[in-house]
């Protein structure tokens, strides 16, 4: 598994590895289609660099940290690694919608905006994703579901299993503290 995570250059540890030499060339992909496009094209050989990050997720009313994709859709590819690959074979990959290029020209990624991206994940990932709670201090907030229902209010700290919200009730500020899986970020 740690192997796997090496060749698709998905970062596991605190340092960014140094990215293939030669061009990487943007590959856009299937929805929700990018894990399986990179595993297709790895086995084909080539060197693939599907950036992640952490994100929190509300799914069946709980929040999660996941991990997600940091460009959906999208997946860089580098033909440098066993010996110089065609571009040929990645239009016709499981998962791949097509390469991205302008005219006849394929969008070709500099190195340094690799090795850039490489160093920003690697950062990303030395940090916990946003902290314990998806709330910080100031969202705006509204609960979904409980007594309170229908009110909003804004964030004044938030742990694990609690988030305290300030909220307006019968004319005068109150700081409530209630489960996060209640609350929704109001944009």
């Amino acid at each position: 598994m740690e192997n796997e995570m090496d060749q698709n250059l998905n970062l596991t540890d605190a340092a960014a590895p140094e990215p293939a030499p030669g061009p990487w060339y943007v590959v856009l992909t299937k929805p929700r289609q990018e894990h399986h496009a990179a595993e297709q094209l790895r086995r084909q050989g080539y060197t693939v660099y599907l950036p992640m990050h952490h994100t929190w997720q509300r799914r069946q009313g709980v929040w999660r940290c996941e991990q997600a994709v940091w460009f959906a859709r999208y997946l860089f590819v580098s033909t440098a690694g066993q010996g110089r690959l065609s571009v040929a074979p990645i239009r016709s990959t499981r998962g791949v919608s097509a390469l991205v290029g302008f005219g006849a020209a394929l969008a070709v990624l500099p190195q340094p905006v690799v090795v850039h991206l490489m160093q920003l994940e690697a950062q990303a990932r030395r940090q916990p994703a946003d902290g314990i709670s998806p709330f910080r201090p100031g969202d705006a907030v509204h609960i979904d579901t409980g007594p309170l229902a229908g009110l909003g209010g804004i964030v004044a700290s938030s742990a694990r299993q609690r988030v305290e919200v300030l909220m307006t009730l019968l004319g005068q500020e109150r700081q409530v503290s209630c489960s996060p899986d209640l609350l929704r970020r109001v944009a």
